[in-house]
């Protein structure tokens, strides 16, 4: 499937790859596993896949840093209403000692660009 550009989407920049990212060097991608023989094959966009790849890496190791909440933001902005990405976040930023009115601003912003997202 072909990669998102800035024209998909309103307000949506131009994806650059997570593996091109310093701040993601180290991190080992976990493909979803569909099993030896799915019935059928989701075809994600390339920005998901990735995203959602390198968030199963950083969700089965448990780690509580700086570049997890980026990806949490990341995986929110493909997917605003996966549960275990806004549940993770939070673990993030209750072990980071994070600033609750700047998580706010962005939860908010998130609302208001998905009024029906009731994971908020």
């Amino acid at each position: 499937m072909a990669s998102s550009s800035s024209s998909e989407g309103e307000g949506r920049r131009a994806w650059v790859p997570l593996a091109s990212r310093p701040e993601f060097a180290g991190v080992t991608p976990l493909p979803q596993d569909d099993g030896p023989s799915p019935v059928v094959a989701i075809a994600y966009r390339d920005d998901f896949r990735e995203t959602m790849d390198y968030f199963r890496s950083l969700y089965s190791s448990r780690e509580l840093s700086p570049r997890s909440l980026l990806l949490t933001s990341l995986a929110i902005s493909v997917n605003p209403a996966n549960y275990t990405v806004w549940h993770f976040r939070r673990q993030v930023l209750e072990a980071l000692g994070a600033d609750w009115t700047e998580e706010l601003e962005f939860t908010e912003g998130v609302a208001k660009r998905n009024a029906k997202n009731y994971q908020l």
